[in-house]
C-alpha cells in the first residue's frame, strides 16, 4: 500500500530562493572578527570595522566595496544595526561623510586607520563625539566591549551575518 501512495521527491522540496538577500541599511556597522590565533597572540577581538555608507556599499579600509563582496571575502561578519530616524537626505549625507573621511588628514597607526575613518563618518553624522575619533580602535564599536568610550546606544547588539 505504501508503494502505490508514495511519490518521488518533487520540486516543492527545493528552495525557491537561490541567492539570499543581505539586509543591511545605510549606517549599519559591520565588524570582522579575528581568528582564534590572533586573539591569543595579539589580544584583539576585531580585525576590521566597516560602515554601510550607501545602499549596497560598505566603507572599510578607505574604499567602497559591494556588500556581497565584503561578506564573501571574510569568514564571518557581525552586524550592528543603526536604529534612528532616517530623514530625507540621510543616505546622501552619509555618503558625503564617507568621502570626506578619505580627504581628511588623520595619521593613526596603520592597524587602527579603518576605525578612525569609520569614527570620522559617524562623527560627521553627529552620532559620536569628535574628540574620540583619533584614538578609536575596532573594539570600541563592539557591543560587548568593556571600553565605554563611545556611546553607541542607537546601535543594536551583534547579529551574525
Amino acid at each position: 500500500m505504501g508503494f502505490v501512495w508514495s511519490k518521488p521527491r518533487g520540486t516543492l522540496d527545493d528552495s525557491l530562493i537561490t541567492e539570499y538577500p543581505v539586509l543591511v541599511r545605510v549606517g549599519d556597522l559591520l565588524l570582522v572578527p579575528t581568528t582564534d590565533m590572533d586573539i591569543a597572540l595579539n589580544d584583539r577581538l576585531w580585525k576590521h570595522v566597516g560602515v554601510v555608507a550607501a545602499p549596497g556599499k560598505v566603507f572599510c579600509d578607505g574604499e567602497f566595496t559591494d556588500v556581497r563582496v565584503f561578506l564573501a571575502s571574510h569568514a564571518s561578519v557581525v552586524v550592528r544595526q543603526l536604529h534612528c530616524a532616517r530623514p530625507f537626505g540621510f543616505e546622501q549625507r552619509f555618503l558625503v561623510a564617507a568621502c570626506d573621511s578619505l580627504t581628511h588628514s588623520m595619521d593613526p597607526e596603520p592597524e587602527h586607520r579603518t576605525a578612525c575613518e569609520v569614527g570620522y563618518v559617524l562623527a560627521a553624522m553627529g552620532l559620536i563625539d569628535w574628540a574620540h575619533v583619533p584614538t578609536l580602535k575596532a573594539y570600541h564599536f563592539s557591543a560587548e566591549t568593556p571600553f565605554r568610550r563611545l556611546d553607541l546606544h542607537m546601535y543594536s547588539k551583534h547579529f551574525l551575518v
